[in-house]
Parts: C-alpha cells; structure tokens; sequence
C-alpha cells in the first residue's frame, strides 16, 4: 500500500466506531469470494481495531474441513489477497484463533439446528450476546432458500437481549427488476427489512470505474 493510501485510509478510520461484538456468519466460507474479498477485508479491519475483540467469525460450507484445515485456508488467503503487506502475523494468528467452520448444505433444512447450537456456543464463549452478521456469499439462486432456512430454524431472531442479526445478500440481486422484486418478496417473508442489507457490486461498478474519467 502506497504512503498516500495509508494517510486516506488511516484519516477515513480514525474516528470510526468500533463494531459491536459479533458472530460473523461467512455462508460459502469455500468460495472464491469469501477467500479474495471477505477474509482480507475482516483481517484488514481487525488489524484497523474496527472490530470488537470479541469477534468471531463461524465459516459455513458443505465440504468437510476441521476448524484448523479452514484457519490455514484463510491464513492463505489473507497473505495472498491483502492489500497491505506484509500482513501482521501475530495479529492475523490472533484474529484466526477465533475462526470457526461448520459443515452444512444450504438445501437441508435440517441441519440448520445444528448451526443454531454452534452459534449458541461461540455466544456462550466469547460473549457476543445474540449478535450476528450472516453473510451470504453463496450464488444469487441459493438466496430465498438460505434466508427462509434460517428463519425457519430461529436464526433471524435475536437469541439475547440487546442483540441483532443482520442478513447481508452479496453479489447480484436479480437479474432485471421483476427479478429484484420477486427475491425482495422472498426475503421479506421472514427477515425484517431493518435486517436486510444489500451490496451489488455490479451495479455500482460502472460508476466506480467512471470516477477516473471525471478526475
């Protein structure tokens, strides 16, 4: 990372507020995705203190791995993909030890319990209080049935109180409008509109990329 790049990003966060205690939930921990994009970026953020300490992060994919398989499949990731290099061995190790993996198939409504008492006990050790990020890195046809079985297993309920649980839909939300609709109306079905948030980085891409023509 340039010097230039370091006083941006160290002058956006430094007044940024630390991020409540969580389970972050990575739904696709196996992709390509969660190892180029989501693994660097919750190692960058820890390594920027925007994560509370008691941050844990539960991997879920159906091909079966032990949580140090899946911690030496991230650590790889991270040294591959982060921006800033080289990266904080001591920190990342630290970060890492509180990465865990669960085996589970998105279309098995039963397993879904399963995830539920894992859940419980990464709460239960870390003191997370309820609070959970699901994130769904997973393709856009896996998303209604993923969102409904959580709900129907209690995920999308707050297991404590004073906690949340928030879903995040990755990548391209429908194909065309009717489309956005229809998956809207899926979601919506169980999870609370205060909980769903968004990200399609198609969508945003163009203008991104434009930005440099209007510089």
């Amino acid at each position: 990372m340039s010097r230039w790049a370091k006083d941006v990003f160290a002058e956006t966060f430094t007044d940024t507020a630390q991020a409540e205690p969580c389970v972050f939930v990575l739904i696709g921990a196996t992709g390509d995705l969660a190892a180029r994009k989501i693994a660097p970026a919750l190692y960058n953020l820890w390594r920027s203190k925007l994560l509370n300490e008691r941050t844990a992060v539960l991997g879920v994919a159906r091909r079966a791995m032990t949580d140090e398989q899946f911690r030496a499949e991230m650590t790889a990731a991270v040294r591959k993909h982060s921006r800033p290099q080289p990266i904080d061995e001591a920190g990342w190790s630290r970060f890492a030890s509180r990465w865990f993996y669960h085996v589970m198939h998105v279309d098995a409504p039963a397993e879904f319990a399963a995830q539920r008492e894992r859940l419980a006990e990464i709460d239960r050790a870390y003191g997370t209080a309820g609070t959970r990020v699901f994130y769904l890195a997973m393709p856009p046809e896996t998303y209604p049935v993923l969102a409904e079985n959580l709900g129907a297993a209690g995920l999308h309920r707050r297991s404590a109180p004073g906690g949340s649980v928030r879903l995040v839909v990755e990548k391209p939300f429908g194909r065309d409008a009717e489309s956005a609709r229809q998956l809207n109306r899926r979601l919506l079905k169980t999870w609370d509109e205060s909980q769903i948030y968004r990200i399609d980085h198609y969508l945003g891409k163009e203008t991104v990329q434009n930005v440099l023509v209007f510089r």
